[in-house]
């Protein structure tokens, strides 16, 4: 819950996000060697309704993102007040670790 109200209230910050879009140019040049997964890209377009030169585009595009324009997203798209937090354990050991997280101090196990 800190990093969903951090994003909406902080700008990430320009090496973060510089390093970031490095790993993502790398990723993809990489996945390029891979048939299958020029394949999955094909796929992809019709899939999602893609715009025909996505992938073409995608390197130009990943370069142009913003410090502004996550910031921007982050408000538009992050809610943390409707986020869903599943927890997935041994009730036993789980729940009384959590209900002093609960509004009524009993979970809904």
């Amino acid at each position: 819950m800190y990093e969903l109200n951090r994003i909406r209230t902080e700008k990430v910050p320009q090496d973060e996000l510089d390093g970031i879009k490095n790993f993502l140019t790398g990723s993809f040049a990489i996945s390029l060697e891979d048939p299958e997964t020029v394949a999955k890209f094909a796929i992809n377009i019709d899939r999602y309704k893609l715009p025909k030169d996505y992938y073409a585009n995608y390197l130009k595009n990943l370069a142009a993102v913003t410090v502004d324009d996550i910031y921007a997203m982050a408000q538009k798209y992050i809610r943390p007040e409707n986020a869903t937090i599943l927890i997935v354990g041994d009730r036993n050991e789980i729940a009384p670790k959590l209900d002093k997280f609960s509004a009524t101090k009993q979970l809904n196990l």
